[in-house]
Order: structure tokens, then sequence, then C-alpha cells
């Protein structure tokens, strides 16, 4: 069912008074899609059927909702939704026991999930993953941003909780969000809650709590994070202050000198879906930017998007230099902008990439290269230098735990000159 003008012409409206006069907005069966529409003022029975007052979904893998708004829902369960995809969706000012904008559903993508409100867990989603989605000023007793559900490029900013976990409570993976300014009463401002989460190119900052000394985290695994305190468990992390744009005025993008530029981890933003499909988890930011620039991938919901030679600050600390990328330490012809992306040694100019030999073989020709085993290489060649597209890649994702990398060319003619080049991809 889609609508025709959208959701600010198209208007579903419910009875949102919990018990037996409540209407529910939407009831959704197996592979049904609702698209552009408002859902406003729905609710539920107040026991047994009392779940998704805006829109209760019976399955949650082939029921899919998109491009609506959900305000002014109530329920036992998902005031706003219950349930289903839903994507590109606003889901606003909904309330509900656990979930008070979503409970239960697969996942939600790029979503605006604003002031709703629980009276137990997630006042903004309750057992739902998010991707990419902004989660602001909602309001529970645990977890006021979100409860049970893990998190991709989000924003969580300004949620609360009258207990535990003011912008996450008890959330399993957490992967390039920002969670900033939000508040609870006590053990974990920014998370909390009573697993052990792994959080990963995160930025979690500036949260608060009432007593107690845990205002951004009480426990879990950080990798790669800006935090404070530095965590005990985990790698790479820094406790330096992130560099907002404006805190104050909420702007939560990266200034151009902010240490977390560039000190991500690329391997974090990949993954496997449900299926069992590899693919990139995170390809865009929060803006829908691309979320590898320059190379490396950055701390937070938002990639800079200027080309900038600040170092990953972590990297830079490691050899003892300054984030300035352009200047070459060990005076070996390759900047330490290029040394961090080849994952050389900025102080070693014995340490670079470089071609090692190329020798014929029976089967072709045999390139072999100087690697590092962190990194992925593409060889490409050329049999004509002076041709406009001169070079093509003939071996990809080429990744060894060996100092030196080898492939034949079995495909180039004998008697052809061919030139050949290696590239960090």
């Amino acid at each position: 069912v889609r609508s025709v003008n959208g959701p600010a012409a198209t208007v579903i409206q419910g009875n949102s008074v919990l018990g037996s006069n409540a209407v529910r907005c939407v009831y959704m069966t197996n592979n049904s899609v609702l698209s552009g529409f408002t859902l406003t003022n729905g609710g539920t029975l107040s026991t047994g059927d009392n779940s998704g007052g805006g829109v209760f979904a019976t399955s949650n893998t082939n029921t899919v909702i998109s491009n609506c708004v959900l305000i002014g829902n109530a329920a036992g369960q998902g005031g706003g939704a219950y349930g289903g995809m839903i994507y590109n969706c606003s889901i606003i000012q909904n309330s509900a026991h656990t979930g008070g904008g979503v409970n239960s559903s697969w996942f939600a993508t790029n979503c605006l999930i604003w002031s709703n409100t629980a009276t137990d867990y997630g006042g903004g989603a309750w057992g739902t993953i998010l991707y990419n989605c902004k989660v602001i000023q909602n309001v529970a007793v645990y977890g006021g941003g979100t409860a049970h559900g893990d998190l991709y490029g989000c924003l969580v900013v300004s949620n609360s909780a009258t207990d535990t976990g003011g912008g996450v409570y008890t959330a399993y993976t957490i992967v390039n969000c920002t969670i900033v300014a939000n508040a609870s009463w006590q053990d974990g401002g920014g998370i909390g809650g009573g697993a052990s989460p792994t959080v990963k190119n995160s930025i979690i900052y500036n949260n608060t709590v009432s007593i107690g000394s845990y205002s951004n985290y009480n426990f879990g695994i950080y990798g790669y994070c800006c935090t404070a305190p530095k965590p005990v468990n985990g790698v790479y992390n820094t406790t330096n202050d992130p560099g907002f744009i404006s805190y104050t005025n909420g702007d939560f993008h990266l200034q151009s000198n902010s240490i977390c530029i560039n000190s991500g981890n690329n391997i974090y933003i990949a993954g496997y879906d449900y299926f069992g499909k590899y693919y990139n988890t995170l390809a865009t930011d929060l803006d829908g930017n691309p979320r590898i620039t320059n190379f490396f991938a950055d701390i937070g919901a938002f990639e800079y998007q200027k080309p900038s030679f600040i170092l990953p600050f972590n990297w830079a600390q490691q050899y003892g230099l300054s984030l300035d990328g352009t200047i070459d330490s060990d005076g070996d012809g390759m900047n330490n902008w290029q040394e961090a992306v080849a994952g050389t040694n900025p102080t070693n100019s014995a340490s670079l990439i470089k071609m090692l030999s190329v020798s014929n073989s029976v089967s072709g020709n045999v390139v072999t290269w100087q690697s590092v085993a962190s990194r992925i290489y593409s060889l490409q060649r050329s049999t004509n230098l002076l041709a406009q597209t001169a070079f093509i890649s003939i071996y990809t994702n080429a990744a060894s735990s060996l100092t030196n990398l080898s492939y034949t060319d079995t495909a180039v003619k004998k008697a052809k000159a061919s030139f050949y080049r290696v590239q960090v991809q």
C-alpha cells in the first residue's frame, strides 16, 4: 500500500487511549509493504494484543515500513511500531511500556527516532538493530535512547534514563556511532546495562550521571574509540576531546583538526548480514556520504569529507610523530601520510612499498613486491604507457602474512613489453 502524495498529505488515524476503545492505525501481514503515510494517534489494548500502536507487523523479515511518519501513538510494546523492517521513517512522540518508538523490529535504517518515551526499557527503541539513525531526546527508565539492540553509524544524543543507560542500555555491538550529551541516574550516562558491549570506531563523550563515576560507560570492550576514562579493555582508544564543530549548537561533525579524523579501523565497518552475506555494513556515514575518505575511516557517525593529511592519531603516537602527514620523517621519499596508508614504518627508510623483481618463467611473468601483512594490494599492468588508460588491474584483493607477495601474469604475450605497478587498495 503506497500513498500518492506522501505522509504530509496522507494520514491514517487511530485512537490512542489504551484499552477496549483503542484503534491501531495499521496491521501488516507477511510480504506486505506500507509506504508514504503518517500514522498517528494509534493505540492498542492494555493487555493481550497490546503491541504496535502505529503499526503492528506479523513478520520481522517479510514486512516493510518505509517513508512514513509515526507520531503520537501508544501501546504496551512498540508505541510507534512493532516488528517489520523500517526504512527512512520519522518516529516521533510515541509511548509504550517497552520500546516507546519501536519494539522488536528486525532493523531500522535511516530513521529519526525522536522524543519517544517508555515506562520501562528503550525510550526510542527496544530489541531493534539501528543503522544510520538519529536517536534524540527519548526517555525511559533503562536505555533512554535504545535498549537490547545494536547500533551502526548512529547519532545518539540528549536521551535520558531515570535509572541506567541514558543513551544505550545493553547493546552487544556498537560501530561508528556518536553518543553524546545523554544522561542517567547511575551506571552509564552514555552506555550502560547488563551486557558487555563491543564498541568500535565510536565517540562516547560528555555524557553524565547523577551518582557514581561512570558518566560515559560502565564496562565493555572498546577499540579505536574516543571516550573517557581510557577503557581498560580494548586497543587504540583516546581520551582527547573529539573536536566537534559545535557541541553547544548540536553540530557533531568533526572539525578539520579533530583527532578522530582517519583514526578508525577500516575492518570494523564491514561484516555479515543475517543471511550470511558479506557486505559493507557502513558504506555511507550518517549524512549519506562515503564512509571511508582519504583511505581511513573516521571515528564517530560523521565522516570528514574534505581532503586531509591528518595522520591516524594512535598510529602517529606509536612512532612519536605529530599529526602532520606532509613530513617525511625517514627521508625515503614517502611522506608520513603515504607511510600510514602503506602501513610501513615512517622512521625506517628501508620500510616502504617497492617492486623487488620481475622475471620470466614458462608460465608467464613473475612479479614480486615488498608487502605489509595488514594491507591489501592490487597489481596493475600496462603494455603501452602512452595510452590514455595505460594500466589495468590484473590482480586485486591481494593480502598475505608474508613480507613479500608474488603474482604470475599468465595472460601477457612474451614478445610484448610489460610494465607493472603496485597500489595499496
